[in-house]
């Protein structure tokens, strides 16, 4: 399209400025108007006018791209998306203008905001600026990069996600979750975890887990389901102290986890008594292992242990004494974390 628009004459010949054209880069067939290319293509733009001055505008940019005194101009760089190229001719008579608009075929996107209504595949690089909205299903067949500020409804990922940030899904199913991702689920959402997926932080109503899963910190408001898969609820035992007597220690709970107290009476003397001491909340747990002696080729053993749920940073002590004379039973106190293999 070519608009002409005459400011106020002089005694010189008119101005005029017509032919404002697009053509291939350097073409020697510069007389055929070509108008749409691939995505940063090179082009040129040339013009018939008798100005002694011009500049080339580009969309909305008040800076030319081009100032001089020549009718044609090269693009070597092309555009990403559609623009409108103005230019102006000036003598001393006054200027004109006109308008060309340029088609790009194919054009590189990066929307500050994309709101998908339907179904979306996209088998290369999608790059969104600012948030990203899927009102249905995204499906990516290669690496899905999140940052912050993400929602979806439906997402499916066939190969791994980098979650940088923090990601707010209504479902997602993936086979890999990498990049250290901290992931809260919406309301009344379904998480579905494929084989070998590791996260650092999932806070979700519902998880439900097709094979092998390493969740560091799970927080679930709903129900946790393995399809037959391995869910790890707890970490390694640790062993806190082993001995026939030892003071009262005092240990902070690094995560929620159970303390076991346990006495082997096995290869100790008949007689002789232990005891141990589990004390948490103001409430004292105590526990005895003994080898009692019934005839000299008949001993009957007597093993002791108590198990007590402790809360993430509460305290709790332990303890251990014997009683009698000679061999004493074996007294063990384990650390059992849940979620992660993690020490008292």
């Amino acid at each position: 399209m070519q608009n002409n628009i005459s400011h106020k004459q002089s005694d010189q010949a008119p101005l005029y400025l017509t032919n404002f054209i697009s053509f291939p880069y350097q073409s020697s067939q510069q007389d055929i108007p070509v108008t749409q290319f691939m995505a940063l293509s090179p082009f040129s733009v040339k013009w018939s006018s008798n100005g002694t001055g011009y500049k080339l505008y580009a969309n909305s940019n008040p800076n030319p791209i081009y100032t001089g005194t020549g009718t044609s101009f090269d693009i070597p760089q092309g555009f990403k998306h559609n623009t409108t190229l103005m230019l102006e001719a000036s003598n001393a008579a006054g200027k004109l203008y006109a308008f060309l608009t340029i088609i790009i075929s194919k054009p590189t996107l990066t929307p500050d905001s994309i709101t998908v209504a339907g179904t979306m595949d996209n088998p290369s690089i999608l790059t969104v600026q600012g948030t990203l909205y899927a009102k249905s299903t995204l499906t990516i067949n290669g690496t899905l990069n999140l940052g912050n500020n993400n929602s979806f409804n439906d997402i499916t990922v066939g190969a791994t996600s980098n979650i940088r940030g923090k990601a707010t899904l209504a479902q997602l199913t993936a086979n890999a979750i990498a990049g250290g991702a901290s992931i809260t689920t919406d309301a009344n959402c379904a998480l579905t975890l494929q084989p070998n997926v590791t996260v650092n932080k999932l806070d979700t109503t519902s998880v439900t887990a097709s094979g092998s899963s390493n969740i560091a910190d799970l927080t679930v408001n709903g129900s946790i389901t393995a399809n037959k898969a391995s869910i790890t609820m707890m970490g390694s035992w640790n062993l806190i102290k082993q001995g026939s007597a030892f003071g009262e220690m005092t240990i902070t709970a690094g995560t929620d986890g159970l303390v076991l107290a346990y006495i082997d009476p096995d290869n100790c003397d008949a007689g002789t008594n232990a005891t141990a001491v589990i004390t948490y909340n103001g409430q004292q747990y105590s526990v005895n292992g003994v080898n009692l002696y019934q005839v000299q080729s008949n001993n009957a053993l007597k093993q002791g242990y108590c198990c007590v749920p402790v809360q993430k940073g509460t305290s709790w002590q332990c303890s251990g004494s014997t009683s009698g004379n000679g061999q004493s039973p074996t007294i063990y106190v384990y650390w059992i974390p849940f979620g992660a293999d993690k020490s008292s």
